[in-house]
């Protein structure tokens, strides 16, 4: 067992499985981290997010956004719609363009 602080801790919303919660800071840890190395993203940089669509990639384009950054998601068909809803300035369908073309 492990004692944290009250206000470092936030109720489970009832319709969120607990698998899902205890993933949600593991997704959201590692977009941030890979924002923050190597790198760092700047206002004004730019980032291409290949599997924006994917659990890390929807938390990796919204703090890129957060951040200042003009953010290129790569996702296929089904989830075009949502990447950009997430706030990607620009979108890659993957089965229809290469990353190459769309540059």
């Amino acid at each position: 067992y492990i004692s944290v602080p009250a206000t470092n801790l936030v109720r489970k919303p009832e319709k969120v499985t607990w698998e899902e919660a205890a993933a949600l800071p593991t997704a959201g840890m590692t977009a941030l981290q890979s924002l923050r190395t190597g790198r760092p993203v700047e206002t004004g940089g730019r980032v291409l997010i290949n599997g924006a669509s994917s659990g890390v990639g929807t938390f990796a384009v919204q703090l890129a956004k957060l951040m200042g950054a003009n953010v290129t998601g790569v996702c296929s068909t089904a989830n075009v719609a949502m990447v950009r809803s997430l706030g990607a300035d620009a979108v890659v369908d993957y089965k229809k363009e290469s990353v190459e073309q769309a540059a």
